[in-house]
């Protein structure tokens, strides 16, 4: 992924995130029903592995969309 691009969305969920009232994206997660397990990886509740930062974004797509 472009440098670029991963910076511009990390500023975005940043933004959302605080908006928000969420300090950091670990906040959010576990807000958000997924658990981390001890080795830092995120799993939501099927038990899938998941990417916290890309469901971080993809809820921060949906909110907008819906305003």
């Amino acid at each position: 992924m472009d440098n670029r691009l991963l910076n511009a969305q990390s500023t975005k969920i940043a933004s959302w995130l605080k908006d928000n009232g969420y300090t950091s994206l670990v906040e959010w997660g576990l807000d958000s029903d997924y658990c981390m397990d001890d080795d830092g990886i995120w799993y939501d509740d099927n038990g899938n592995a998941v990417d916290i930062f890309s469901q971080a974004y993809y809820a921060m797509e949906a909110a907008n969309e819906s305003v």
